[in-house]
Formats: C-alpha cells, structure tokens, sequence
C-alpha cells in the first residue's frame, strides 16, 4: 500500500511521540502506590525520585526535537529536586546565632494557614525554613539573606519556643 521511503518518514514523524506515550507509562507506574500528593512528598523514595527525574529529562529531550513546550516537565524535576533537598535536612536545626530552625515542605505551609509563598519574597516554593522567633517560613535564598543579619537575643526564647512548639503541633497532627 505505502511504499518504503514513505513508510520510513511516517515511522520517523510519530517516533518522537510514541516515546513520550512511553514515558508517561513510565511515569505512571514510578508513581503508582501513593494516595496523594501529600503521600508522594513526604514518602517517594530518593531513587525512585532519580529514576522519575531521568524520564522527565528524557521527555524534554524529545518534545526539543519536536518543538514542544516542556514547561511542565522542568517544573516537576525543580520540584523534585527540592525534595531530594529537603530530605537531607535533618528535623530542626539552629542557625549560626544559635535560633532554631525547621525545615518544612509547602504542605506544611497549608496546614498552618498559609500559601506556600515564602514570607519574605513572596514566591511560592517547596522547602520553606520556618524561622520560630520569627513565626516566618522563609525560602532558601531569603533564609540564607536572613543569617547574614540576624541578632541573636536571649529575651525571645519563650516567643520562638512557643512558636516552634505551636508549628510542631500542628505539621504533626494527623487529623489536620
């Protein structure tokens, strides 16, 4: 019916799109086994996130060659990029003047009422450095802007104790 060379260049115009049906199989069955969004952030393990990075890599690739937009794509490998980040962090930490830090993904951010924005530039992220004596959840870079000029005074212990203890109570609580 079709002759070879015409069979050849209708092979080559659909093999870019039959790779991204491939990836989003895999991608479908890397995130299979989850509930929610919620679920994935907080348990996917760091290799299946490596694995799931290397898909969406290889979709941008592809959708290049084909002059598609991969807008989605780079978000989703920023988002899990930050995750892998934050997963390294340990559960509380102080900063260099001696005020204890925790490290909290957006979704901790909904549970306490806000937005997922950090509180100092405004853009929205995935990890957020909840600063106690501050009651503020900042984004790394404004987190790291903050240590350079910080003070340390020891009359805010029980104001970032309060605060610290309150954000605990509330990340934690299940039925939140």
């Amino acid at each position: 019916m079709f002759n070879a060379k015409f069979k050849k260049k209708l092979t080559k115009f659909f093999e870019p799109f039959m790779k991204i049906d491939a990836n989003k199989r895999k991608m479908q069955e890397l995130s299979n086994g989850f509930e929610s969004e919620d679920d994935f952030q907080r348990n996917v393990p760091v290799d299946r996130m490596d694995k799931i990075i290397e898909v969406l890599k290889d979709t941008i690739e592809v959708k290049k060659g084909i002059e598609y937009k991969t807008i989605k794509e780079e978000e989703a490998i920023h988002t899990l990029e930050e995750l892998k980040r934050f997963r390294t962090l340990p559960k509380e930490l102080k900063s260099p003047q001696g005020y204890r830090i925790i490290p909290l993904l957006h979704l901790d951010i909904f549970k306490l009422g806000g937005w997922g924005i950090c509180d100092a530039c405004n853009k929205d992220q995935i990890v957020f450095m909840y600063i106690g004596v501050l009651n503020s959840a900042y984004c790394q870079a404004c987190y790291e802007e903050w240590i350079t000029i910080a003070k340390y005074y020891p009359q805010d212990i029980h104001v970032e104790t309060r605060n610290i203890e309150r954000t605990l109570k509330v990340i934690t609580d299940e039925n939140n």
